[in-house]
């Protein structure tokens, strides 16, 4: 993954009386907990010293810096949901981290068995700094408690930068497969389809909920975490 996912993607409950007992909270079926469990396996899935780096059809990264900074933001989500200060919820929530800023929203589609989140994220406070948007579903059976597949998409937050990028990768099987950069018409379909999320996802943000907590130790933690399976 590029640079731009980790640095620009990561990153007393609201409304007491509602969330009183987070852990019993839900939102989309799931609780607290089951996000926390599903990013948190995603993250010892990529992270672990069975992880396989096979390009589909071109060349990845050899340090496999992608994959780890994928890792490290799931390990991240893991953690801001194991705190009380961040609820579940069925809006997007917005907060902080060191010097991003993020709006996210985590769902569930029982009939997939699928998680998924939506980014945005902002670096910095000034015109130039950078925006992503990254979509991420991971297929999870909770019988088993184990990450079956995940699709990975991003892509900037809106096609003003000179060249936007737009990158496909999907984790099956020990393997991370990324959809070629060839202009074709399977990378044109992506696109399309990528753009359409984003614009959804971008009329939810605004009724996002602005969290008053700064979630800067737990992304400290997430550096330390990936620090440590280096």
């Amino acid at each position: 993954m590029k640079k731009a996912l980790f640095t620009c993607a990561v990153c007393a409950c609201l409304c007491t009386a509602a969330l009183a007992g987070c852990s019993q909270a839900t939102a989309f079926g799931l609780t607290k907990k089951q996000y926390s469990e599903v990013y948190g396996k995603t993250a010892e899935l990529i992270l672990g010293e069975d992880t396989q780096i096979t390009p589909a059809k071109y060349e990845t990264d050899e340090s496999n810096f992608n994959l780890i900074a994928t890792g490290a933001f799931m390990y991240f989500l893991s953690e801001i949901y194991k705190t009380n200060m961040f609820p579940v919820s069925e809006d997007p929530v917005t907060f902080t981290c060191s010097t991003i800023t993020i709006a996210m929203l985590s769902s569930f589609d029982s009939d997939k068995g699928a998680v998924t989140a939506d980014i945005f994220a902002l670096e910095g406070e000034t015109d130039s700094a950078h925006e992503g948007y990254v979509n991420i579903s991971i297929f999870y059976d909770f019988d088993t408690s184990e990450v079956i597949s995940f699709n990975l998409s991003q892509c900037d937050r809106n096609d003003k930068a000179v060249n936007p990028y737009f990158q496909n990768d999907i984790y099956l099987d020990g393997k991370l497969h990324s959809l070629s950069e060839d202009n074709d018409e399977e990378r044109r379909n992506f696109i399309t389809e990528m753009k359409a999320k984003r614009q959804a996802f971008e009329e939810k943000v605004l009724k996002a909920k602005t969290l008053n907590t700064d979630f800067t130790t737990e992304y400290l933690r997430s550096l330390e975490y990936i620090e440590n399976k280096s």
